[in-house]
């Protein structure tokens, strides 16, 4: 053929250039840049690449001499020919277009290293975004189909297109089926990623896969399964090492994982749980390979590449290294990036010459969510594949494949490249099968015989052995590849001294368990493997093999020493085995199953049960330990496992002790564990403070112990409080030795604080007596004898005149007020007769005075602001008012606001609309998020509340993703002061000194569309006066008002099994139904939709809707109902010329104004906009429906919900 002059350039490769971490981020059109076309000629995009040092690059084949625009993919023949897909119909075919993606044929007939000749072989595709070659065609994703596309005639051109598999996803097209490769054991694989839905229709049933997963295909059974289900972004990248093991490239979150352990069974619709990465995070990603190259240097075998397309853009190298059963790495010097911004590598693969082949899609723009679909700059017309080489390293002799005899084949599968064998036994999977077979099996007794040379030569080290095992595994492969079951070649090769190979072959087994006699003795044995990987695959097995025989087996891996991925899969196959254990474990057979497991065994099972199914089992010792030593159980169910355990119950057989020696080893066990939640100290103390006095004596001796050596002050301080009870003697003489440091003197204080009350109270004497023994000393005891002493308020008029004598102390003086602040809260028959209480008027003023006014929201300062305002109000009751006026306004004057905010549920609205600051003063806001949905508060200057709340909702529509992370505040000065995002049921408190200049400051909540009703007014004035209050709190919602805790932030993935079976329910019970209609209103979900007649008119009726949607979409659009808003429903976005914006929907629009409804929650309420006053008309993307309306709701209550939503009469 002819080649330009340019091409006579683009044949010279470009040496090594300087390394560098990333391109021109800034010019980077993704990341807010202008889009530069110099690289539309591939001289410059050559200039701008920069291979690692000793390697070159150069051009295999581009857009000018081949219709290769738009490159997504390619894959190496039989005859060494590189076959590539393109798709400029990406992302979407337009109207009036039919779309004409192609995969082409290249070839370098004079082997010079640059493709001179092409093929069409298939055409009048639509967006096929992966594909492999094998069974004499090509299978193609054509979604929502999988197609087989063959040449039947040999010319090349392909003239037959068979769907063999219907029904993948439609939803995002870059999401769609991708990333197809062979495994070595004939199976082809795929993913797609989130928001597709696929139902596939097989000769076995339907295989459903949601929200993203791979896909493993056996063309000759036609069997599909999903062999990951995980809750990837959109994984474009799957490979397999020398020994079987494979690792999935996640792109658009740049996760890289060792894939074995997330390959266990996940019924439908089960999401496996997020796992670790092995590799440093760059994104987004597409494709990767590992490097098997006997052309590429040493240091290099081994190395993972994986593509980036944004900000790096080039090919990242990883050093793959083996750590316990898994893989981590390290990250070394990129192989090749690009300073050119239009360089996007998306596919890469080894050729079979051992030079590394990358797809580069060539395009300004990347992605379809960033830019309009028909965004003028997005390139369909350009696309090359780049040929990466060392400079001095000889190019391997490509093999014969295609015209090779099937013995020579065999024998190439003791290549060492990878991309050798996985081409051969593809060729072979085509060949005869009684051919094939005959083959394998004379190579098997060659490999034998070699064996036997090598040990009789006494040659037989690791390498040797190592080689001859893969051997064998590759033929074990093979048998696989032609459906051909041989288990005394799985058994030899599970007995292997290569334990990789051992690992292989229980991955084998697994895939022929439903060949095998007795895959569950297999697999089993497996758990007892001495090499880590080779039980966690074992672990993967038993998950499919769904019985209680299985799930007792992976119990067995707890008798050796687990790792990180070994207890990843443990737990989700023990989890995915629930339902074959669970029922055993609830049963009331003997024995019991607990009874015949190890003891780890049976707490680990009785771990992986949430705390409510736990308190159901029968009871039994360990099931009662488990339930004692869970802090979320209840107390009553506690109590009947601590009776159950130690007087008659059926732990009585096992454990002979009384509840008090029970709680005491508890205890001691919580006291030597790596981490102690201190919830569990509580409840231990509060049992032991319900035993009687004897039994707790009888346990003197493990209570003793505790106290003095306890390493923990939640241990010592309880085992103390349970010696008090047992003696009735609160003094420290009577519970702690004769020598008593400071840390044991407050460990007994805080065991006095546990005390009942009227214990407690015998405690004063020795509790007063410290403020004379300790003083001068360290101070931590004393103002923890001070909190003490103002808990104890039986006598409390003795309690408030010894903190009234210290008072005047310097070293706590401070602790003292606070105490007495505490005291006469708790106590208010605390104080003394006769104004006796005015001598702490001047402490107290003085206190105030000199705080810090960062300190004045402080527990301590707050406690002594509310004592002083006591005292005040004390002195103008005794005086009928005439005394005591002046002291609360300086009092008043001397505190910090302390601002209880809370919405009002389903209203959109503060409770509060107003509150009084003093100019500069301390400031302490804490909100209360009672409501259904995430809010926040944000504190404006004076007159900005509307400009603020538009800006937030312009940063929403322009990047959702940013606002989300900024708590949906807008970066602006207009903004003061700021909670975050507050989700239902939390809690944020937000301190700040208020402005000094007087005025009214809004307060609004910017979560978008919120800020036009949810808005109040900080009043900031000069001085307070006297009467002025510095707490604000509206009254707590009524008790008929509904008031419900977060429980989650829900996604789709997590509710989707709670909710898909709702879409053929059996019928609903009354007691469902009434549920939901509460969950409903609760919900607030009655305030714009109506149901049943009944209900607010804002959003669309659901009578209606509910007819063309099922459980899921429903569930998805009240958790994304920005994903889908109807036209008539869609937020209208005005901007005046004098900068005025308004929002809502559109009611009318003409030629003189626009209409819209501003406030939801009031239909009557319409603004008319002039025309001639508007700058800018625009549709909002985000939904008038607020996100987060299930937060507060257990998956039975959405189940609830949603059922009433769509079976309700």
């Amino acid at each position: 053929m002819n080649r330009s002059p340019l091409l006579a350039l683009l044949a010279a490769v470009l040496s090594a250039g300087p390394a560098i971490s990333q391109n021109v981020a800034d010019e980077e059109p993704n990341r807010g840049g202008e889009a530069r076309y110099e690289a539309r000629d591939p001289a410059y995009a050559l200039e701008h690449l920069h291979p690692a040092e000793g390697y070159e690059v150069s051009l295999f084949a581009s857009e000018q001499d081949f219709p290769i625009g738009n490159p997504v993919a390619l894959a190496f023949d039989s005859r060494g020919r590189l076959w590539v897909a393109t798709m400029p119909s990406y992302p979407q075919r337009l109207p009036d277009e039919e779309p004409d993606d192609k995969i082409v044929i290249l070839e370098d007939r004079d082997g010079d290293g640059r493709a001179d000749h092409h093929t069409v072989f298939a055409q009048g595709l639509h967006v096929p975004t992966g594909f492999e070659l094998g069974d004499g065609g090509a299978y193609v994703a054509q979604q929502p189909n999988l197609m087989f596309i063959e040449d039947t005639d040999g010319d090349d051109v392909a003239d037959r297109y068979e769907v063999i598999l219907h029904g993948f996803g439609t939803e995002d097209s870059h999401h769609s089926i991708s990333a197809f490769t062979w495994g070595p054991g004939g199976a082809l694989y795929f993913q797609e990623g989130v928001f597709h839905h696929s139902q596939v229709e097989t000769p076995y049933g339907p295989v459903r896969l949601v929200d993203a997963g791979v896909f493993r295909y056996k063309p000759r059974r036609f069997h599909l399964e999903v062999f990951v289900s995980y809750p990837f972004a959109n994984p474009w990248g799957h490979i397999f090492d020398r020994w079987g093991q494979n690792f999935i490239a996640d792109a658009s979150g740049g996760s890289n994982y060792f894939g074995a352990p997330i390959t266990g069974n996940a019924p439908y619709p089960t999401k496996r749980r997020r796992m670790k990465v092995f590799t440093s995070i760059v994104r987004p990603t597409s494709g990767c390979e590992i490097v098997s190259s006997r052309h590429f240097p040493d240091e290099a075998q081994g190395n993972f590449l994986i593509n980036n397309t944004i900000g790096f853009q080039g090919i990242k190298q990883h050093r793959v290294i083996e750590e316990d059963s898994g893989f981590t790495s390290e990250e070394v010097e990129p192989l090749l990036y690009s300073t050119d911004i239009n360089f996007r590598p998306v596919d890469l693969q080894f050729g079979p010459d051992g030079s590394l082949y990358v797809v580069d899609w060539f395009n300004p723009l990347i992605g379809h969510m960033q830019y309009s679909l028909r965004d003028e700059r997005r390139d369909h017309d350009h696309g090359r594949i780049w040929r990466v080489r060392h400079g001095s390293r000889l190019l391997l002799d490509p093999p014969e494949i295609a015209g090779a005899s099937t013995p020579a084949l065999v024998r190439l599968l003791e290549s060492y490249e990878d991309r050798t064998r996985y081409r051969v036994r593809r060729e072979l999977r085509e060949r005869p099968r009684d051919e094939v077979l005959a083959a394998v099996e004379a190579w098997l007794d060659d490999v034998d015989a070699r064996e036997l040379d090598i040990r009789e030569l006494g040659a037989g080290d690791d390498a040797n052995v190592s080689d001859l095992e893969h051997h064998r595994l590759e033929a074990l492969w093979l048998y696989q590849n032609l459906n051909v079951v041989e288990p005394e070649l799985l058994d030899r090769m599970l007995d292997s001294a290569e334990p990789r190979a051992r690992a292989a072959a229980t991955r084998v087994a697994r895939f022929w368990r439903r060949e095998l006699d007795d895959p569950l003795s297999i697999l089993a044995a497996r758990t007892e493997d001495s090499f880590p990987r080779t039980r966690l695959e074992a672990l993967l097995g038993l998950s499919y093999l769904e019985s209680e025989p299985a799930a007792l087996a992976a119990l067995k891996t707890l008798d050796q020493q687990t790792d990180y991925y070994l207890d990843y899969v443990l737990g989700e196959t023990v989890d995915t085995l629930e339902d074959v254990w669970l029922p055993a474990l609830e049963s009331d057979r003997e024995p019991p199953l607990l009874d015949t497991l190890a003891p780890a065994a049976a707490d680990y099972l009785l771990s992986r049960l949430s705390t409510r199914k736990l308190e159901r089992l029968p009871a039994h010792p360990l099931t009662d330990r488990a339930v004692l030593r869970r802090a979320d159980a209840s107390v009553e169910r506690q109590r009947e496992a601590l009776t159950n355990l130690t007087s008659g119950g059926r732990g009585s057989r096992f454990i002979r002790e009384t509840p008090a020696m029970l709680l005491a080893g508890e205890l001691a066990e919580l006291d030597q564990a790596r981490s102690a939640d201190p919830e569990r100290f509580d409840r231990i103390a509060l049992h032991l403070m319900e035993q009687d006095a004897p039994s707790l004596l009888a346990a003197r001796g493990e209570f003793e112990a505790l106290a003095g050596n306890g390493a923990r002050q939640g241990t010592r301080s309880a085992a103390i409080a349970a010696l008090i009870v047992a003696s009735g003697d609160p003094s420290p003489g009577n519970v702690l030795p004769r020598r008593r440091t400071d840390d044991r003197l407050i460990d007994w204080l805080r065991a006095v604080d546990s005390l009942p009350p009227a214990l407690r109270g015998e405690a004063y004497p020795a509790v007063s007596s410290l403020f004379d023994e300790r003083r001068g000393r360290d101070r931590s005891v004393l103002d923890a004898a001070v909190r003490t002493l103002a808990g104890i308020t039986r006598d409390a008029g003795r309690s408030f005149a010894r903190l009234a004598d210290l008072v005047s102390d310097p070293a706590i003086g401070l602790a003292a007020l606070e105490g007495l602040g505490q005291l006469t809260a708790e106590a208010p028959d605390a104080w003394p007769g006769g104004g006796g209480e005015d001598a702490l008027t001047e402490p107290v003023l003085a206190a105030l005075r000199d705080a810090p006014p960062r300190e004045l929201t402080s527990p301590r300062y707050r406690r002594i602001h509310d004592l002083g305002l006591r005292i005040a109000d004390r002195r103008i009751d005794r005086s009928g008012g005439e005394r005591g006026a002046d002291l609360r306004e300086e009092i008043v004057n001397l505190g910090a606001a302390i601002v209880t905010l809370r919405p009002v549920p389903h209203q959109m609205l503060f409770d509060l609309e107003e509150f009084t600051v003093r100019a500069g003063g301390p400031v302490e806001i804490t909100f209360e998020n009672s409501d259904v949905m995430p809010h926040n508060v944000v504190v404006t200057r004076p007159g900005a509340l509307e400009e603020v709340g538009r800006a937030a909702d312009a940063e929403a529509e322009r990047n959702p993703a940013g606002a989300e992370a900024s708590g949906y505040v807008p970066k602006t000065p207009l903004v003061l002061f700021r909670t975050g995002l507050v989700q239902p049921g939390e809690t944020e408190v937000m301190n700040f000194n208020a402005p000094r200049e007087p005025g009214l400051y809004p307060f609004v909540c910017t979560f978008p569309g919120h800020w036009i009703l949810m808005k109040g007014t900080m009043r900031v004035v000069e001085r307070l006066d006297g009467t002025a209050v510095t707490r604000y709190a509206a009254p707590r919602l009524a008790p008929d008002v509904p008031q419900r805790a977060f429980v989650a932030d829900w996604s789709y993935e997590m509710l989707e099994t709670d909710v898909s079976p709702l879409d053929a329910p059996p019928p609903a019970s009354d007691e469902e139904l009434e549920s939901g209609r509460r969950l409903f209103l609760e919900a607030g979900c009655a305030t714009c939709h109506q149901l049943g007649g009944a209900g607010g008119e804002i959003g669309p009726a659901l009578d209606d809707v509910r007819e063309r949607m099922g459980a899921l979409d429903t569930l998805r659009h009240i958790l994304e109902p920005s994903d889908e808003v109807a036209e008539d429903y869609r937020t209208t976005l005005v901007e005046t010329l004098d900068g005025r914006f308004y929002s809502g929907l559109l009611v009318e629009s003409n030629d003189e104004a626009v209409r819209i409804r501003s406030n939801p929650l009031d239909p009557n309420h319409v603004e008319a906009i002039p025309r001639e006053e508007i700058e800018s008309l625009d549709e909002s993307s985000l939904s008038p429906m607020p996100s987060g309306l299930l937060s507060t709701l257990q998956p039975s209550e959405v189940q609830d919900l949603i059922r009433y939503v769509l079976h309700s009469p």
